[in-house]
This record gives C-alpha cells, sequence and structure tokens, in this order.
C-alpha cells in the first residue's frame, strides 16, 4: 500500500476517533500542551525520506498522520480558548449550557398610564421560540421566559404622554462546551393588556414566533427577524393595524378577520410562494381584498421578504 494513502488514513481515523470520543466526555487533554508537539509530523515525514524500507515507510506514514490529526485538533481548541480569553468570554458571567433560567415578570399599571397616549412593547432577543398569547393580563405586561442562553430584563420608562416597556435579553458572555450537546433553550411568553392601543416592534434572530394579537388593540407591529417561522393573528379592536415585517428565509402565515380590509405591499416584484387567496392585483407589488371599500376596518401589510413562503388566512 502506498504510504500517501497510510497517510491519509492514519490522518482521519485519528480525528475521528478523537472526535467520537468527545462526543461522549471521555476526553480531558490539555490541549495547549499537545499543540506544541506538532513539529513532530513534519519531522517524521522529513524521516521517512531516508527510509528505504517499505515497511519502515508505512509506520512512519501512519504515526505522522496520526500526529497531525492529533496535532490540528489541538490546534483548533488552542485557537478557540485563546479567542475565549481575548475576548473575555470566559468568566463568572451566566454560561451556555444546559441550566435552564426561568423568569417572571410583571408590570403594573401606574396611576399616569390611564392618561398616556401612547403605549409601546418591544422584544430584542436572539434565536428561540416566542409567544403573544391571547389570554389577557390585568398587568400593563407579564413576560414567561425558559432561556439556556441566559437572561432577561424588562424596563419600563414613563413619560407624560407616553409609556414604553422593553424586554431584552442580556448581552451574556458564553462559554461553549464544544464537545457536550447541551440542550439549548430560549422560549418567551408574553401577556398583554386590553386597555392600551399597542405599537409593537420586535427584533429577533432565527425564530419560531407564534403571535395572536386577536385580543389586543394594535396600532402598529414591526417584525424585524432572520431566518423565522411565524404565525401572526391579527384582530379588528382598532379601526386600523399597521403590520411591517422584514425577513430572511421564512415561512409566514398570516391571519386577519374577514370583517377587515387589508392592503398588502410586497417589495419585492417578483413573488414566489404566495398565497393570497380572495385578494386582487392593484398593481406590480400591491394588492388588496376583494371588496376593501366596503370595510370600516383597515389592515395595512408592507413586506419585505427573502425566500419565503407567505399564506394568508381570513378567519
Amino acid at each position: 500500500m502506498k504510504s500517501g494513502r497510510i497517510f491519509w488514513g492514519a490522518f482521519l481515523l485519528s480525528s475521528g476517533i478523537i472526535l467520537l470520543l468527545g462526543n461522549y466526555g471521555l476526553v480531558n487533554v490539555y490541549w495547549e500542551g499537545v499543540w506544541k508537539l506538532w513539529p513532530l509530523a513534519l519531522i517524521i515525514w522529513g524521516a521517512k525520506s531516508f527510509v528505504q524500507d517499505q515497511t519502515i515507510r508505512s509506520v512512519l506514514s501512519a504515526c505522522g498522520g496520526i500526529l497531525l490529526g492529533v496535532a490540528l485538533f489541538s490546534g483548533v481548541f488552542t485557537g478557540v480558548n485563546s479567542i475565549r480569553d481575548n475576548f473575555n468570554l470566559d468568566c463568572d458571567e451566566p454560561r451556555m449550557s444546559s441550566k435552564q433560567t426561568s423568569q417572571s415578570f410583571a408590570e403594573t399599571f401606574e396611576v399616569r398610564d390611564s392618561t398616556a397616549k401612547e403605549f409601546n412593547f418591544e422584544l430584542d432577543a436572539g434565536a428561540g421560540k416566542f409567544f403573544i398569547t391571547p389570554d389577557t393580563t390585568s398587568n400593563l405586561v407579564e413576560v414567561n421566559t425558559q432561556s439556556t442562553f441566559g437572561e432577561y430584563d424588562l424596563e419600563t420608562k414613563r413619560d407624560d404622554t407616553s409609556t414604553n416597556v422593553s424586554l431584552s435579553m442580556h448581552d451574556n458572555h458564553v462559554h461553549w462546551n464544544w464537545f457536550k450537546r447541551n440542550k439549548f433553550e430560549n422560549r418567551v411568553d408574553v401577556k398583554l393588556s386590553t386597555f392600551p392601543v399597542w405599537n409593537l416592534s420586535i427584533n429577533l434572530g432565527a425564530a419560531a414566533t407564534n403571535f395572536d394579537l386577536s385580543s389586543y388593540k394594535v396600532n402598529t407591529l414591526k417584525m424585524n427577524v432572520g431566518a423565522a417561522s411565524a404565525k401572526l393573528k391579527l384582530g379588528d379592536r382598532t379601526d386600523s393595524t399597521h403590520f411591517e415585517l422584514e425577513c430572511g428565509a421564512s415561512s409566514v402565515e398570516l391571519s386577519i378577520p374577514t370583517a377587515s380590509g387589508c392592503v398588502l405591499e410586497f417589495e419585492d416584484d417578483e413573488l414566489s410562494g404566495v398565497d393570497l387567496a380572495g385578494f386582487e392585483k392593484i398593481s406590480e407589488s400591491v394588492y388588496r381584498t376583494v371588496g376593501y371599500d366596503t370595510t370600516s376596518k383597515k389592515v395595512f401589510v408592507k413586506l419585505n421578504m427573502g425566500a419565503a413562503k407567505f399564506k394568508v388566512i381570513r378567519y
């Protein structure tokens, strides 16, 4: 057998064995020390050039492949640890692990909320599952979270004319366990008061959302998400609702009351994967429901989507 094939076979074999053992937590090695041995692979490879015996050459090729596989693997870990140390990613802050943190928030009404003219709620987070339920609350906002990513903050600011509530995840320093397969979770459940007319702003990463807003008065809903699976249900408790969605590769299902007229405006003229039953085409990128002019409640939707599947359901 050719020594080159032996070398690469040994390299792949050693790398695969280390990865397999690592996945089951059976490897506990000071990788920085192992990384310093990588020149041995070059020494062995050079020594092979002076040996004529094919058996010895094969043994040296195998040893060189094994050493290179181990050295390459340890080099990756050394680099990761260096980056982690330089950017202070290994500290006493909450770490990304399988430990789950549960939080509950309740923002109560204050006297001046009864005279506020504007109510804003902002959700800012990364990947996860996010829900706004139709179950209302006697509080202004009620939130429950379950996360292995970190913790959330709920902050409320009030002035003479507005009440602003924001829910955001800590900018945590996290530590990745590159071998252990932890179960990561990030779930947020939100309940709102039915008293205000809400302006909602949602900024998420790769997320699955299920927002049932049929119980609430919604003036504006602005969503900016990455790759998403989104289900949205709008109500008819205000004369008009404005919904703006900007997303990447996504599957979006939007439910609108049959009694409400709806205008859809697409940022991209070329539509694909779009189900617009009950809509008529007004222009290249604008559609609206049949009988729109006769409806008293209106929904205005503006979409800027990447590769997406979009469906409208009338209920």
